[in-house]
């Protein structure tokens, strides 16, 4: 017998088989066995050469389980095992093998139940690292893909790892349900849930309008870096006493504190932590503390305890936390563990069977597969009850699918009913029909979603694909564009329903921070920067939509002009101390202008009746270079004009008060107003002189 043919398993009733270029083409016949029992002569249906080999398709009748070995042989001899193919694409196998029980380990302190799902595994042996010694225990196919095993004995803190036979060989694989691991995933660890860290305070109240967010994004590496310490780079970092962050960021008025990647991820190493940075966007352990964020990440009880105490911290502080996950690609397809269980089920493929890489990192999630649509689900309720996250930031929303997102949604909603969700919702050409895919242009089906505004961005920012600047900074802009921006994008359909669908922002961790593009690609002087940067987060505060800043672009962030420092060191990606103290006027200035905000909820509308109703182009006092409008209230109105010229500007309005002028909050009147400088002016008129 020679293993030289290559045979899988396409669908219920086709083998695909693959012989050398060197075997005989014509009058050929298969054989199908199981062990030595022959269980058919395969029909063939068609019958190709390719440069590389020939091609046959073959038909069969047998019912086949596919946790079995079966040998495929032809009339010379030739034979190898026939392997899962594209078969586990297909709705039958869907149908077949979805399972909705749970998954990962269940503790007791007399025994752990272990779960796995690979429909299609011939042996599946579980390995345990207990107190020194090394025990096996081979797992039992139930029903549905589930393989399962009870072992007795009080398993706590225990090592695990699995070795799964799927095709010719056993291979080394991670428990994708796992909660716990050893530093850079070499094992997974068993935990009893007593002994992890109960929270003590309670979740700031919060009305459930994303319109009343403002939302603050930061990494856990960012923000502790400049630490000498062993809290440098950890989770206790930032929640120690003497770290002031959460305290500045907190009395500013954000509301949600966006975290970057905490799960575990990839392009670090979790025992050298200065030798990589990484943003942390390569998903390894989706269940997992990022050890690299731990102090002790061979400690598994260390990491997750450690991570509930900085959520519980920032709820201390008086704001929620909102995570930030990636569903659309992991970081090293050939090791993460869903290819090892089930090949070829969680990726999506071109026609030809190869994997897309529609992400730019070298896979794309089937988000749409029924399991792994699943696992998001499972993952993302787990995250919103075990850790008490209050949102969820998706990056490239845009390559999952509308069905899988509207169904966490209403999971979360159970769990945490003011749950913020929003994501990057770019159009990304993919192989799911454009009328499944998340982004923006299908906002209409997924009503609860945000999604960050890039027209937003590059109207008020500019763009950095264009080299052009934007209104901020100077640049020309239609008075209905910027209306439109300032209502929410949602009137007349501009982009969205609804201004709790925009997420407005000039920067993000991505791409230049607006001081960077300013300066490296546009070469503004430093005074006209700042002037810019300042007046583009005045406008976000005061737009209707969701405020989105990045952190330190109260202070005018600098990358020293690295467009994309997802690896970048930490003299690149730090906080600037200085740079913080020399504009403390500015950000008290935020501090301010957030208040206003907060003050008055016709900057927080939550519909487009309200908005329609409630804001008005002021067309009489608006220019190229000045635009107003009005806020109605019940008993006042407020006026907005927002400046990006130093030209002098006046005008009458004799009853009414100023309440912010383009630095700070203020009170006082004056028939006629001269504003000299670039900025957001505020008017406050009561209604009252009127009657």
């Amino acid at each position: 017998m020679k293993n030289n043919l290559s045979a899988f398993i396409d669908s219920y009733e086709d083998i695909t088989v693959l012989l050398d270029q060197k075997a005989r083409y014509k009058g050929k016949s298969f054989y199908l066995y199981d062990n030595d029992r022959l269980l058919e002569e395969l029909s063939i249906n068609y019958q190709s050469v390719d440069r590389n080999y020939i091609k046959f398709g073959l038909k069969y009748n047998t019912h086949l389980d596919l946790t079995k070995e079966y040998i495929l042989m032809d009339d010379l001899h030739n034979s190898g095992l026939l392997y899962t193919g594209s078969i586990v694409r297909t709705s039958q196998f869907e149908s077949e093998y979805y399972y909705d029980g749970p998954l990962g380990i269940s503790y007791h302190p007399c025994s752990t139940v272990f779960r796995i799902w690979t429909p299609v595994a011939h042996h599946v042996r579980l390995e345990i690292l207990n107190q020194g010694q090394v025990t096996y225990h081979d797992l039992t196919y139930r029903e549905k893909g589930l393989w399962q095993v009870e072992v007795a004995g009080d398993l706590d803190k225990a090592a695990y790892i699995y070795w799964v036979k799927v095709f010719d060989q056993f291979v080394r694989v991670q428990d994708p349900y796992a909660i716990a691991s050893s530093a850079n995933g070499q094992y997974n660890y068993v935990v009893d849930p007593e002994k992890f860290y109960r929270m003590q305070h309670k979740k700031p109240s919060f009305s459930g309008n994303y319109t009343d967010a403002v939302v603050y994004e930061a990494s856990v590496r960012d923000l502790t870096c400049q630490r000498t310490d062993d809290k440098k780079g950890s989770f206790q970092g930032v929640f120690s006493k003497d770290n002031p962050f959460l305290d500045e960021i907190q009395s500013l008025g954000i509301t949600h504190l966006q975290l970057m990647p905490v799960f575990d991820f990839g392009g670090v190493d979790d025992l050298r932590k200065d030798d990589f940075y990484n943003w942390g966007y390569n998903p390894e352990q989706y269940f997992v503390p990022s050890g690299w964020y731990a102090q002790m990440p061979d400690d598994p009880y260390e990491r997750i305890n450690s991570l509930l105490q900085l959520i519980d911290s920032v709820h201390q502080k008086g704001m929620r936390v909102i995570m930030d996950v990636v569903f659309n690609h992991v970081y090293e397809k050939g090791k993460f563990p869903f290819d090892l269980l089930v090949p070829g089920y969680f990726y999506r493929v071109d026609l030809y069977g190869n994997p897309t890489n529609t992400s730019g990192c070298g896979n794309d999630l089937a988000t749409e597969s029924r399991m792994c649509s699943k696992y998001i689900v499972d993952n993302l309720k787990f995250w919103a009850q075990f850790y008490h996250m209050s949102g969820f930031r998706f990056d490239l929303m845009g390559l999952l699918d509308i069905e899988t997102l509207n169904k966490a949604y209403e999971e979360l909603k159970k769990i945490e009913p003011q749950v913020m969700v929003y994501g990057e919702g770019w159009n990304m050409p993919n192989t799911i029909p454009d009328a499944y895919r998340p982004h923006y242009y299908n906002h209409y089906k997924m009503p609860s979603y945000g999604f960050f505004n890039d027209k937003y961005r590059d109207t008020i920012k500019g763009s950095q694909w264009m080299n052009i600047s934007g209104y901020a900074g100077g640049g020309n802009v239609s008075n209905y564009d910027l209306f439109h921006l300032l209502t929410g994008s949602c009137l007349d359909h501009f982009r969205f329903d609804s201004p709790h669908q925009t997420i407005n922002y000039v920067e993000c961790h991505d791409n230049y921070t607006m001081f960077d593009f300013l300066k490296y690609r546009l070469h503004y002087p430093e005074k006209e920067n700042i002037d810019a940067c300042r007046l583009a987060l005045q406008m976000i505060v005061v737009s209707q939509g969701v405020p989105f800043i990045h952190a330190g672009e109260e202070y005018y962030r600098t990358k020293k002009g690295v467009e994309n420092s997802y690896h970048s060191p930490d003299e690149i990606n730090l906080l600037d101390q200085k740079r913080k103290e020399k504009y403390l006027e500015d950000r008290k200035g935020l501090k301010d202008l957030l208040s206003i905000r907060k003050e008055y909820r016709e900057f927080r509308l939550t519909n487009v009746f309200e908005i329609e109703k409630r804001i008005h182009f002021m067309q009489e006092l608006s220019n190229d270079h000045v635009f107003c409008y009005l806020l109605e209230g019940i008993d006042y109105t407020l006026t907005v004009c927002i400046k990006n010229t130093t030209d002098p500007f006046s005008f009458y309005l004799p009853q009414a008060q100023m309440i912010f002028n383009g630095r700070r909050k203020v009170s006082w009147q004056e028939e006629c107003y001269h504003l000299d400088q670039i900025g957001v002016y505020i008017f406050k008129e009561s209604k009252e002189w009127k009657l």
